[in-house]
């Protein structure tokens, strides 16, 4: 007897949930981490992503219908359908998905993968070599995570075909997850180093020693009961019971935290940028504009670089049933003026924008909010674009810097759109955000 329509939810999770089990199983009875290894622990770390992965899906098919009802069809055909769909920069989430759900995500993939390199999983918060070559590490295989996650064959546009349907077509998850993730990562790492470790070097209670360990380094924590070990577990000093306790002997961590001579360089050869941003469209009516970008930078010489910048925002202050975004795209010509703390700067960038809009097609308008996710109305309108911008850097140590506010102008030659909405040809667009030099190290 088959399966009824209210039914079919429940089983299909709970199938996916004995898939999981059975892959992660293993993991239970797994031998302690093995400290002397020197290459990536792959099988435990492909083990851990299966499980995180089958969480992931399970609380998608748990909690969304969309997803359900996008299991019916062809399995081939619907993903192609979704992978052919991307566009634009929006994907139809709320801001605090796209911009703390999906960087967390990326900062889960980053720890599984640094609690399976031994050769650098003991690594602290320090300006050192070892520190930032193990995030470098952690930021691609969590790239490499997110992607799969996205429109790889066990992904939301396989199981589901997601973006298939308006309005979840965007671009912004590909580089949210990894980029912002790789910030997370850091952050909990500073947060480690310098609050955690503090507030155990006064408080001996193993309690609350284990409760703030695991309640301010959230993606390291759930990284470590994803290897089923316990949540407030670190390579880099004892667990909460022992490590500095009256009596006990000091805890030493000779390739953690500490500080390696690094090259005497002026100016970082590279340099890659996770920035927020925040912009003011313009053309008579203002509607912001709120995103992110990556910039790369060559430093050709201390005070000159190419740069190259792609990111985009979801645009606020439509009317209701109407939604867009846009993707921008630009390249050119960077000054700096480099300072021991402060480095001003300006700069000169030609590319291109999209926007894409999406809403009621004409005798549609009275779509409920049930019947208009389904229905794929939209259209885009490109164009060529030059910017002018200025900001201030200050640098936090050898190999990372703050951007405390970049100021940009961009003008772009745009057709008008239709859905009711003009085009925006200015552009006044705020960014800040955490530059990393690359061979500084």
């Amino acid at each position: 007897m088959g399966l009824s329509k209210t039914a079919k939810g429940p089983a299909l999770l709970l199938v996916w949930l004995a898939v999981v089990c059975a892959l992660a199983f293993p993991l239970a009875a797994a031998d302690p981490p093995d400290d002397s290894a020197e290459g990536v622990q792959w099988s435990p770390l492909i083990k851990e992503s299966l499980l995180f992965l089958g969480i992931q899906h399970s609380f998608r098919l748990a909690t969304e219908p969309g997803t359900r009802e996008g299991l019916k069809g062809p399995f081939f055909g619907g993903w192609y359908d979704a992978l052919s769909n991307l566009h634009g920069w929006g994907d139809g989430d709320p801001f605090y998905v796209n911009y703390v759900g999906h960087p967390m995500e990326g900062g889960v993939a980053g720890f599984l993968f640094s609690q399976n390199d031994p050769r650098f999983r003991n690594v602290e918060w320090g300006n050192n070599r070892r520190y930032w070559k193990s995030r470098l590490r952690a930021v691609g295989f969590a790239w490499a995570y997110s992607t799969q996650f996205e429109i790889g064959p066990l992904s939301e546009a396989s199981i589901g075909k997601i973006q298939k349907f308006y309005p979840q077509q965007g671009f912004v998850d590909h580089i949210a997850t990894p980029v912002l993730g790789a910030v997370w990562m850091m952050g909990e790492d500073a947060m480690d180093r310098y609050v955690i470790r503090h507030f155990e070097d006064h408080v001996h209670s193993p309690y609350l020693r284990a409760l703030v360990r695991s309640g301010l380094n959230p993606t390291r924590t759930f990284a470590n009961v994803l290897r089923f070990d316990m949540p407030w577990r670190r390579y880099s000093r004892e667990g909460v019971l022992t490590y500095g306790r009256p009596g006990a002997p000091e805890v030493s961590n000779p390739n953690g935290a500490k500080h390696e001579p690094l090259p005497s360089r002026s100016f970082a050869p590279f340099e890659l940028s996770a920035l927020a941003l925040l912009s003011s469209e313009r053309n008579g009516l203002t509607s912001n504009c709120s995103g992110g970008r990556v910039e790369a930078r060559w430093n050709f010489a201390a005070s000159h670089a190419v740069v190259a910048q792609v990111g985009g925002c979801k645009l606020g202050s439509l009317p209701p049933q109407e939604s867009g975004d846009q993707l921008i795209f630009s390249g050119g010509y960077r000054w700096t003026h480099r300072g021991a703390r402060w480095s001003p700067y300006a700069q000169v960038l030609a590319g291109g924008r999209r926007f894409t809009v999406a809403g009621p097609k004409p005798g549609n308008e009275q779509l409920t909010d049930t019947e208009f996710p389904a229905y794929p109305p939209t259209d885009q309108s490109n164009g060529p674009s030059i910017t002018v911008g200025a900001g201030l850097e200050r640098a936090i140590s050898r190999v990372a810097t703050l951007r405390v506010v970049g100021v940009d102008f961009t003008h772009a030659w745009l057709p008008g759109l239709p859905v009711n909405l003009a085009h925006y040809p200015n552009a006044v667009t705020v960014t800040t955000g955490i530059t990393l030099r690359i061979g500084t190290w």
